[in-house]
């Protein structure tokens, strides 16, 4: 009996702190104009699509470059993404940063809403290069050219 007791007030315990965790609100980003990236391939597939529908912006500042990415809800009904966006920076196969953009908890999308953040990377030489950026099931990439 001790032992169900015990058992019992664990799941409680849990229940408890899984129903409290702290829920990360959307952050609209808006960034100056720029010449857009040419996007590698049409993302705009509509609601009927039923995933993550993405698109990047790229921006030169100085040495840097700004990305600003957009994933909207093309799915019939709300979705939930837990985690943050990965992203991979190419200068043709030389992989140049990898890594992820960090969300504590998750984030829920309505229908046809849409999440925008971004990432910067400094010190960026003149070339030719790919952004690729995964948040949950979608996928935005494009290729930029740095003069």
């Amino acid at each position: 009996m001790k032992n169900a007791s015990l058992l019992l007030f664990s799941i409680v315990i849990a229940a408890a702190v899984l129903t409290s965790c702290y829920k990360i609100p959307k952050v609209e980003t808006h960034s100056g104009t720029a010449s857009p990236p040419k996007q590698e391939a049409p993302s705009s597939h509509g609601i009927a699509a039923g995933r993550l529908e993405g698109t990047v912006k790229v921006e030169k500042q100085g040495s840097n470059v700004k990305v600003t990415y957009t994933f909207k809800n093309q799915t019939e009904h709300p979705i939930e993404v837990v985690g943050g966006a990965k992203y991979t920076l190419q200068n043709g196969n030389a992989v140049l940063e990898k890594g992820s953009v960090p969300i504590k908890d998750y984030i829920d999308l309505a229908q046809g809403e849409a999440y925008t953040d971004t990432k910067t990377f400094k010190n960026i030489k003149p070339g030719t290069y790919a952004i690729r950026v995964e948040w949950g099931d979608g996928v935005a990439a494009a290729t930029f050219t740095l003069k």
